[in-house]
C-alpha cells in the first residue's frame, strides 16, 4: 500500500485521507495477513496500483469495515 500496509491484528482509523498514492499493488491501503482494519469518517481518493487494488486491496483472511467512507477516482 502507498498510504498504508497492515499486517495482522487490528488497525482503527478515523478522519483520514489517502489521496494520490501509488504503489505495485494497494494504491492507498494493503489490508493482508488476518488484519482487522476499520476505517472511517474518511476519504480515499485518485490512488493508483500497478496490479491488484488501486484504492484499497483486502486480501489474506484480512477484513475491512468502512462506514461514510468517500472512495473516488481510483
Amino acid at each position: 500500500g502507498g498510504g498504508l500496509y497492515a499486517r495482522g491484528g487490528s488497525v482503527s482509523l478515523r478522519g483520514v485521507s489517502f489521496i494520490n498514492n501509488q504503489a505495485l499493488a494497494g494504491g492507498a491501503i494493503v489490508a493482508d495477513a488476518g488484519v482487522s482494519l476499520a476505517l472511517r469518517d474518511s476519504v480515499i481518493e485518485g490512488n493508483s496500483a500497478d496490479t491488484h487494488g488501486g484504492g484499497l486491496w483486502v486480501r489474506g483472511a484480512a477484513t475491512a469495515t468502512l462506514e461514510r467512507v468517500n472512495v473516488v477516482g481510483n
